[in-house]
């Protein structure tokens, strides 16, 4: 699609600067000439727009044979749908999410080598990261493994039998976009635990009295939450994944949903852990390093009482109960709520309805 639109801008002698780190579905959003604030909705669409189309074809040619009954053709529209929410959601990360995440990051991290390599994986195309290529090419297969393995029963309550139809071909294709588009999600998850693992191995401006309380780091929450709202256009699949049939052994597509539950919360709580951790070591290394400082002038002022010592004293003994108020898990309570609304009452009111 980024392609075609490069091409055609081309040609009428537009030019377009695209971020060059952007994935080719971002791109191709990205390229649109309306304004920013729109793109999201009608960037999906620009993918959506081809699928729609399929789908009235094979509704239209296809309408005296389609066995199927309401709730598979609503299962399969719903499934459809996510051609709209799925792109616009990648190029809303990539354009916006991980800029904003860099910018937060520039005011604790010192400019120096550690910076420029943060700086360095932000801008990068997500497939330059490591084992990023792989895991791409080994889910589209699994995805098309499991599209022609299971998929045969559904296809033919749409009227459609077998290879020789050359809708089962379109049906293929679309199948295969899908599960690049897919796996630009997983991989743009990865991303977010990578660059939070650089954070936790770098060197941090100390921000004791930072208005969040957690040095800085209540970014890293919201970060995470607009990493698992990735994922949230994802359970659009899930009654399709019943109405594919498994040979009524529903137990499998549970099974399949209750992974992808998991794998959304872990997305959230990853990131937010790793750097809690990095926020515990920090106060637990200056809290040793005030105690010991406070215990030495203490040990001093009652040999010999100085009001000098004891006004060192007294700084450190509030630094030590300063460093008690930072809070070491870098979410706020708003953030905390909006995943589990979003994230977890929702997907499970459409698992269990499914």
């Amino acid at each position: 699609m980024d392609l075609i639109l490069s091409l055609y801008y081309r040609l009428i002698g537009r030019e377009h600067k695209i971020p060059s780190y952007l994935s080719g579905v971002s791109r191709a959003i990205d390229m649109l000439s309306i304004p920013k604030s729109r793109k999201i909705i009608w960037g999906g669409l620009l993918y959506f727009i081809p699928v729609l189309i399929a789908v009235i074809v094979l509704f239209w040619i296809k309408k005296d044979l389609i066995t199927h009954g309401a709730l598979e053709i609503g299962a399969l529209l719903l499934a459809v749908t996510w051609g709209w929410m799925g792109p616009s959601q990648i190029w809303f990360y990539e354009r916006y999410t991980l800029p904003r995440f860099h910018k937060n990051c520039r005011r604790l991290i010192p400019h120096g080598l550690q910076y420029q390599h943060l700086k360095s994986v932000v801008f990068s195309p997500v497939s330059t990261l490591p084992y990023a290529k792989t895991f791409e090419w080994v889910w589209r297969a699994i995805v098309m493994l499991s599209f022609l393995g299971v998929s045969e029963n559904f296809l033919n309550g749409l009227g459609i039998y077998g290879i020789f139809d050359w809708l089962w071909w379109a049906i293929l294709v679309g199948v295969w976009r899908f599960s690049y588009y897919t796996s630009l999600g997983f991989c743009l998850a990865y991303k977010t635990l990578y660059l939070t693992k650089i954070v936790a191995t770098t060197s941090i401006l100390p921000r004791f009295y930072h208005r969040d309380q957690m040095l800085g780091f209540s970014f890293v929450g919201e970060f995470s939450r607009q990493t698992s709202v990735l994922f949230f256009s994802g359970w659009a699949f899930a009654p399709l994944l019943f109405a594919l049939g498994y040979h009524d052994k529903y137990h499998f597509p549970f099974f399949l949903l209750i992974c992808y539950f998991i794998f959304t919360v872990l997305t959230f709580f990853v990131p937010i852990y790793v750097i809690r951790e990095k926020i515990k070591n920090f106060k637990d290394f200056h809290s040793r390093e005030f105690c010991l400082h406070a215990n030495n002038l203490a040990e001093q002022n009652q040999i010999n009482f100085d009001i000098d010592l004891f006004t060192e004293f007294d700084f450190y003994r509030k630094r030590i109960i300063d460093l008690q108020t930072i809070q070491e898990w870098p979410v706020k309570l708003n953030t905390f709520v909006k995943f589990v609304v979003v994230m977890v009452f929702i997907p499970l009111l459409i698992a269990t309805t499914s």
